[in-house]
């Protein structure tokens, strides 16, 4: 499945080789094409499948030549008892068509659980190795896929009917074996999977239980994945880039955006991080755990695995802390302040008020090694507020970012 920019809806490619293996890829339904992205309550609602099916001699399909592949470590729901119920849908679908019914089988589920997994990575009948869906079991002859948000087996279930390629697959009389899977990522996606085999049900037996999970391994290589770094504090709320400061604690967090399907993305629950200055900020090599020492600028590293060739980097303003030991005397028309020095700062700026809640003018800058100013020209008897904060820059810009003013002083000129 794929997305036409320019007309905002599936885009249904069939593809079949020479070796008289079919891929197909359709859309969910007719009905669903012009609702398949919606944005409600800023909550997005997509729905897509993919159907493919396999017959006579496998072509193998291998990762691009040069990659690496590797356990990354994902967080999300195992719905396998949901999954289960689907097994009753399909073959309500079957009798209805005068189609022998299917059995579970567990090596199948194993599969179906691997590939939604797979697909929550890589939303494709290319596996996030670069090798094709059957070699995940060789047991396979079929595989359907689904995504949705929140997608019920029910929704899953008629988005499959409803396209001609999915629909064959389910109603192929020479299948005899099943399983389904379901997969819920942090951001409310659900990864459907059922896959067919001709040969008969070994083992009857299923999962039967919804579980979250961490640390669920999936094999991948860096050139099917779009990994960005999220950055949190330790309530899990996003902090903007450059906002960290001095006296709070952060996460890094690594987030895999579906190149397939890109409205969607995947936590990994396992990262391995460095950062390059640890007298300004320290991160735990494998929780993302940031605490701030000192205000500066600093570069962190970032990979989903050690094996991994890619390296991502984030360059990270840390904020310096409040000013403190402000204090201000006013003499003949002259007001002199001074404070205590902040590490790490690039320099500082000091405001003035007419009152304590009115509105601060910048008054003068000055440089890191500086901590004091004298205001001149000042009228006698007149009463201000000063208040000053550091400040610090990244290399190569003129933005400054500040951190939090000092406490108003209040003096009345000489």
């Amino acid at each position: 499945m794929c997305y036409d920019k320019t007309r905002k809806k599936p885009v249904v490619k069939h593809r079949r080789n020479m070796r008289n293996r079919a891929n197909m890829k359709s859309n969910a339904n007719q009905a669903n094409r012009n609702k398949s992205i919606k944005k409600i309550l800023g909550v997005l609602v997509f729905t897509v499948a993919v159907a493919a099916t396999l017959t006579g001699m496998m072509l193998q399909t291998t990762a691009a030549q040069g990659a690496t592949s590797y356990y990354g470590y994902i967080t999300g729901v195992e719905k396998q008892a949901t999954a289960y119920t689907m097994l009753g849908k399909v073959n309500a679908a079957r009798q209805s068509a005068s189609v022998g019914a299917l059995k579970w089988d567990a090596t199948l589920e194993t599969a179906a659980v691997t590939r939604a997994k797979e697909a929550a990575i890589y939303f494709s009948h290319t596996r996030p190795t670069g090798a094709a869906w059957y070699t995940v079991c060789t047991k396979l002859n079929a595989e359907n896929l689904y995504v949705g948000y929140k997608a019920s087996a029910t929704t899953a279930n008629n988005a499959w009917m409803e396209s001609s390629g999915h629909r064959a697959n389910r109603l192929n009389s020479t299948y005899k074996s099943y399983a389904a899977a379901a997969f819920q990522g942090k951001d409310g996606a659900v990864y459907w999977v059922e896959v067919f085999s001709k040969t008969a049900s070994e083992s009857a037996a299923y999962r039967g239980m919804d579980a979250s999970k961490t640390n669920l391994p999936v094999k991948m290589t860096d050139g099917y994945l779009s990994v960005k770094g999220h950055l949190t504090d330790t309530a899990g709320v996003k902090v903007d880039t450059n906002a960290m400061r001095v006296g709070g604690s952060y996460y890094l967090t690594l987030k895999n955006w579906n190149k397939q399907f890109t409205y969607s993305y995947t936590l990994f629950s396992k990262g391995y991080f460095a950062s390059a200055n640890t007298a300004i900020a320290t991160i735990d090599r494998v929780t993302g755990k940031i605490t701030p020492v000192r205000a500066g600028v600093v570069k962190f590293w970032a990979r989903t695995s050690t094996a991994s060739d890619k390296i991502l980097s984030f360059w990270e303003v840390i904020r310096p802390q409040r000013v403190t030991g402000f204090t201000a005397t006013a003499k003949v028309h002259v007001v002199s302040m001074k404070w205590n020095p902040i590490p790490g700062a690039n320099g500082y700026e000091v405001y003035r008020a007419n009152t304590a809640t009115g509105t601060y003018t910048k008054v003068a800058s000055v440089s890191a090694s500086t901590t004091s100013y004298t205001h001149n020209g000042l009228s006698t008897g007149a009463t201000y507020y000063y208040k000053v904060r550091a400040y610090v820059v990244k290399s190569g810009e003129t933005t400054r970012y500040p951190g939090y003013c000092s406490v108003p002083v209040k003096v009345t000129v000489q």
